[in-house]
């Protein structure tokens, strides 16, 4: 009984030793990183659009006549693009 009142009294102290440290089994080693490659094969698309405008001046006309044309542009566009990469070594 004395001797169960000791140790308990030393481990709350912290002066005994751990047993979580004293592992009977060893942890397994944790596998390698896997290896990147850039094999494979991609696709991508695009697309887009624009539009603008332009109104043309003659600064000696008389107003409102000044205002000799004028145009408007707009337009889009669309693509893709496919590719296959193997990596050597």
């Amino acid at each position: 009984m004395k001797t169960s009142i000791l140790t308990g009294f030393i481990s709350i102290l912290g002066l005994g030793s751990a047993m979580a440290a004293d592992l009977p089994v060893k942890a397994p080693i944790a596998p390698p990183p896997p290896v990147l490659s850039w094999t494979g094969c991609y696709i991508g698309a695009n697309a887009g659009g624009g539009w603008g405008g332009k109104d043309y001046f003659d600064p000696l006309a008389p107003i409102p006549e000044n205002n000799l044309t004028g145009h408007k542009i707009s337009g889009g566009y669309a693509g893709g693009q496919a590719s296959t990469y193997y990596q050597f070594g």
